[in-house]
């Protein structure tokens, strides 16, 4: 059985976007090149861009197991993480293989700010190897060309255990108020350790929970994913949030506060999370969608976006220190060699495994 939600493969490709930008004004700072990395909405596009891709995860994995378990009453864990591995693994070992052992020993690719320490080399590749790099980046500092892999960390962590509390709920009723729960237990989490870390004399340790849950275990922004991808099989409730009024109140509250550059301190993910999901019901609703970004050249752009968010830091190093300085020229040259090596990427290494990982598959999304 396949599965195809219209728009999303745009919606990768901009939420990608928004994260190379963000890093192309970063690396300029980190150079010492004039920049604008310290501007609000520069700091704010980064997060963005990331938090897009978890509530698009969430919602595409949800939709995914909820179909599977529909047609065939059970969910095929296995073959889940089998899929998984079969389109994550690959560039992540390889970016791993890259930022460790490969590109410290090239001179030219040196960024001094993120120096890795000879003692933490060691617990730091571990914890990358056992998809926790969002604990690595809490403990130690960002390693050189891997600081993305953060984000995958944390969607990894939402694969190993979401499939199999789908499995476990008998309906998509059970499965909604299981999710709100969780939901609602995981914010009063934050909340309590936000209030600990701002009363206690020597908070320590809470203060680096809640640095964690704050900004490298955006769960949350997962489980709404996951809960609007339930919504979007309720047809009261799609009818509702997919009416033309409230497609315009939502695209107006977006583009306020992006504009308006509000960040909410804990829960800016939370907060944007629910706005960018009302945006993705509408889109893959396309007869009803006020935006159609439909279009070949952005849904190919959108096949690769893994790709560009995992080869971008890289490839905006090289353009800076090889190439230009130019601001114009650095974004253009950036954005099309990432481009191009992302397709390169996905024509020649990636497709190799992906063909494998339609022999596991139970529903596939895609045309």
């Amino acid at each position: 059985m396949k599965v195809y939600y219209t728009n999303l493969n745009t919606v990768r490709f901009i939420a990608a976007s928004f994260v190379v930008i963000h890093h192309i004004e970063q690396f300029k700072f980190l150079d010492n090149l004039p920049n604008h990395f310290l501007n609000s909405f520069v700091l704010l596009m980064g997060k963005l861009g990331v938090d897009i891709f978890f509530v698009l995860s969430g919602f595409l994995i949800t939709s995914l197991l909820v179909e599977e378990k529909q047609e065939y009453q059970n969910i095929a864990v296995g073959k889940f993480y089998v899929r998984r591995i079969l389109r994550i693994w690959p560039l992540y070992f390889l970016l791993i293989l890259l930022a460790y052992f490969i590109i410290p020993h090239i001179p030219e690719f040196k960024i001094h700010a993120w120096d890795i320490s000879p003692k933490s080399f060691w617990p730091s590749l571990l914890l990358m190897i056992f998809f926790l790099p969002n604990v690595q980046s809490t403990i130690f500092n960002f390693i050189p060309y891997s600081a993305q892999l953060w984000s995958v960390g944390v969607e990894e962590q939402f694969y190993l255990c979401w499939p199999l509390v789908v499995k476990r709920t008998k309906n998509t009723a059970q499965l909604k108020r299981t999710l709100i729960i969780i939901l609602i237990g995981y914010i009063a989490l934050k909340i309590i350790i936000k209030i600990l870390s701002n009363h206690l004399p020597q908070p320590g340790v809470i203060t680096t929970i809640d640095f964690f849950l704050t900004d490298r275990f955006q769960v949350d922004c997962l489980l709404i994913g996951g809960l609007f991808s339930i919504f979007n099989k309720e047809e009261k409730t799609k009818r509702l949030l997919t009416s033309k009024t409230f497609q315009i109140i939502v695209y107006v509250a977006t583009l306020f506060l992006m504009l308006s550059r509000l960040r909410f301190d804990n829960f800016f993910w939370t907060i944007y999370a629910v706005l960018f999901a009302c945006i993705i019901i509408n889109l893959v609703n396309y007869k009803s969608s006020l935006i159609n970004l439909e279009y070949p050249p952005l849904n190919y752009l959108g096949k690769i976006s893994y790709g560009i968010y995992m080869f971008h830091p890289v490839i905006i190093v090289c353009t800076i220190r090889f190439i230009t300085h130019n601001s114009i020229l650095v974004y253009l040259v950036s954005f099309i060699l990432t481009i191009l090596i992302s397709a390169l990427s996905y024509e020649y290494f990636e497709r190799f495994f992906l063909s494998r990982k339609r022999r596991f598959a139970m529903i596939e999304s895609g045309k």
